[in-house]
């Protein structure tokens, strides 16, 4: 870490920042994807025949209403016969699937306390939803996680509303135990999410994570594994430890603090991420919009939250807010690390292991590192599905060209991206495997 970057209100490291639905509510969250499909329908091919399509109806909906995870797989192969839509079938099934998508499972109807509807990973959370949410306007969440012994009604007495256009949730975690860093808690959010995209008109590129102390472990926890979901991460007073976290934050805006007379959480280690990412990620993988403030004894901050103007909640909120989500970045570093989370960003494993690094210049990508099976997939808004996708693979010391042709569109990759995500700026129509 170096002296210059020591700032009047502690250590300082910086780098700049890059960069329920209605009939017509759901008409305008479609759009994007719509349009971006359109695109295609120039080049497209014969395309599936009136039964085809009929079959393929079938198939999807019992893919939808079926429960159980394990049974899903021998539903979603047999679209394999059936796997040679044209741009035109690709964009009537979108359609349905978000409509399927949508009533899979319960939307929320409850009252504070909320109670989370998924039955394995439910809990009580504190919801304020704006009431142009309640109208069917897109919508953004934020997450403010508690500390150790606290409670999802203490967090907002504390944290207060961080923005009144955003729904604003504040959970309870399951197991204090555990917190937020083990499946039970991190699996929570994620299903708040979930039950949230069913139930009101979700920008999914404005969700929001902050929490202090072991809220502040749970946003390093979750806005790393999870980088790709959230806008933005501000962990206070928290740390990270282990595999599949700071690596992933190459494209997330991440804002931490820590202090020095912290007696409860030491800086430790947050200082060892911040110098990871400064020494060795940020150099070579580029990116990392994070900053890290470290106060220092005199400011007697302890385990508690800076009051002075610029470094308060508000001020720490308002930098978050600042951020939208890039779903399609041009580099994508991943470092796998749940078995359960097999898609980030734009990239598919599912035994990766290491620190995985695809570039996309046009219709090429470039993948370096990690080890174990990958795979691209693919959209009309990433690159151009009409013209052929080069992709090229590093390793021990050679490039190889492994893929050379123009993709071919795939109805169950479609449906997956869908059913995993019901995200309608991450729906992928192909899939390029690498390894």
């Amino acid at each position: 870490m170096h002296s210059d970057n020591v700032t009047s209100s502690g250590y300082a490291i910086t780098a700049p920042a890059s960069h329920p639905a209605t009939a017509c509510s759901m008409r305008k969250q479609m759009s994007p994807c719509i349009i971006a499909l359109s695109l295609l329908l120039a080049s497209a091919g014969p395309g599936l025949n009136g039964s085809e399509k009929a079959q393929a109806s079938k198939i999807i909906k019992r893919y939808f209403k079926e429960q159980d995870p394990a049974k899903r797989p021998a539903i979603l192969a047999e679209l394999e016969q059936l796997d040679h839509p044209s741009a035109a079938d690709l964009k009537h099934f979108t359609k349905l699937c978000f409509k399927l998508v949508r009533t899979s499972g319960p939307k929320q109807k409850g009252k504070n306390p909320y109670g989370c509807t998924d039955r394995k990973f439910g809990g009580e959370y504190i919801m304020r939803v704006p009431s142009r949410a309640k109208r069917g306007s897109k919508t953004g969440i934020f997450f403010s996680l508690h500390g150790s012994g606290g409670s999802g009604p203490g967090t907002e007495r504390h944290f207060g509303m961080p923005d009144s256009k955003l729904i604003c949730v504040y959970p309870t975690v399951t197991n204090q135990r555990s917190g937020w860093t083990q499946p039970e808690g991190e699996r929570f959010v994620l299903a708040i999410i979930d039950e949230l995209k069913r139930t009101y008109r979700i920008d999914t590129n404005r969700i929001f994570v902050a929490g202090h102390s072991m809220g502040g472990f749970g946003s390093w926890h979750l806005g790393g594994k999870h980088a790709d979901l959230f806008a933005a991460a501000g962990p206070m007073a928290g740390g990270t430890f282990g595999r599949g976290v700071v690596p992933n934050f190459r494209n997330l805006p991440l804002r931490v603090y820590n202090a020095e007379d912290d007696e409860r959480v030491k800086p430790a280690s947050s200082i060892r991420a911040f110098e990871q990412i400064n020494k060795e990620l940020r150099p070579h993988f580029g990116g990392y919009p994070a900053e890290f403030h470290l106060y220092p004894p005199k400011d007697r901050i302890g385990h508690g939250i800076p009051t002075k103007h610029g470094h308060d909640l508000r001020s720490i909120f308002q930098w978050m807010l600042k951020h939208t989500r890039n779903p399609r970045p041009d580099r994508v570093v991943w470092e796998p690390s749940l078995a359960w989370k097999r898609h980030f960003y734009w990239l598919r494993s599912e035994d990766g292991r290491g620190i995985i690094d695809v570039q996309r210049k046009g219709n090429t990508f470039t993948v370096a590192g990690g080890r174990g099976d990958l795979s691209i997939e693919l959209d009309a808004r990433l690159c151009d599905l009409k013209k052929p996708v080069i992709v090229k693979l590093m390793e021990d010391g050679q490039t190889n060209e492994v893929f050379n042709e123009v993709p071919k569109l795939s109805l169950r990759v479609l449906v997956e991206s869908v059913s995993i995500r019901n995200d309608p700026e991450m729906i992928y129509l192909a899939r390029i495997p690498v390894r």
